[in-house]
């Protein structure tokens, strides 16, 4: 099998060819990471769901010519569908000062037609939908105060969750790019705001660095099957990880230089390969 390999600098010069045994068994992972790897691949799997279902309700507009000529437009937000297998993408813009629900898409499990509906007249958020939106600006207006940034487009996702008792909204801002055969592997934030969508209450990268790997630097591009990274600021894959695994369709192997551990990651799956005890692979 062959790899992509991204050192732990920031923008690695070296993209290097290497080769594990992929079919070598898998081993049990310690029971202090088990609550952290579930937590990950749910986050990840959750993010896919949601950037990939924005992603299709997005392309549906702009074939209607909608995104071009309707200036009101403002955002998104998403919510998985209380009766169907389906995430409701539904668009947010202004109208007379005030924010408004103007189209939703409804995009299916795969092999579904989505639904689109116009909103006429543009109905009010519900106070879920008012929230997550209010989240989403105030995580956009964070991103945009810093000075520096790892890419000119970041896509976001808004999950509002529960932290133990308290609910909570994460939205996450996903460095994108438009570049065929690019990988965007770092730069990705989360923040964590309360559950009106007013305070952001933590906020964290899950690099030191920008990232970004392509597989036109590869000796063979058409044979890479897998990519590799390191990882400094977590003990475990984290929801990034799986998001990108899903997103770009191939295996993640991930080196946590905090433990000498080596882990896969295959979509929804997590395991853990090699204790790299002697070094790194």
């Amino acid at each position: 099998m062959k790899f992509l390999y991204a050192c732990r600098w920031a923008l690695c010069a070296g993209l290097l060819a290497t080769s594990i045994d992929a079919s070598a068994a898998t081993l049990e992972i310690p029971p202090e990471y088990r609550v952290a790897i579930e937590q990950a691949k749910r986050l990840g799997t959750t993010l896919y769901v949601h950037d990939s279902a924005a992603w299709h309700a997005t392309d549906e507009l702009a074939s209607r010519h909608i995104l071009e000529k309707d200036g009101r437009i403002r955002g998104w937000i998403t919510a998985m569908h209380d009766k169907a297998d389906a995430v409701i993408v539904t668009f947010v813009g202004e109208q007379d000062g005030k924010l408004l629900a103007l189209y939703r898409v409804i995009v299916p499990a795969e092999g579904r037609k989505l639904e689109f509906e116009a909103l006429k007249p543009a109905l009010p958020l519900t106070e879920s939908e008012r929230a997550s939106f209010a989240a989403r600006s105030l995580a956009m207006d964070a991103l945009m105060r810093e000075k520096e940034h790892c890419a000119e487009q970041y896509n976001s996702v808004v999950l509002p969750i529960r932290n133990g008792d308290e609910p909570q909204i994460l939205v996450y801002l996903l460095a994108a790019t438009a570049e065929p055969d690019v990988i965007v592997a770092g730069g990705h934030i989360r923040y964590a705001i309360s559950a009106d969508g007013a305070k952001i209450e933590d906020q964290r990268t899950f690099t030191k660095s920008c990232m970004a790997l392509s597989a036109k630097n590869a000796p063979n591009p058409r044979n890479v099957e897998a990519m590799m990274l390191t990882h400094l600021l977590d003990p475990t894959p984290t929801e990034i990880h799986v998001f990108l695994s899903r997103s770009y369709e191939r295996p993640f192997f991930i080196a946590t230089t905090e433990n000498n551990l080596l882990w896969k990651v295959d979509g929804r799956s997590i395991e853990l390969v090699d204790t790299r005890k002697n070094g790194s692979p």
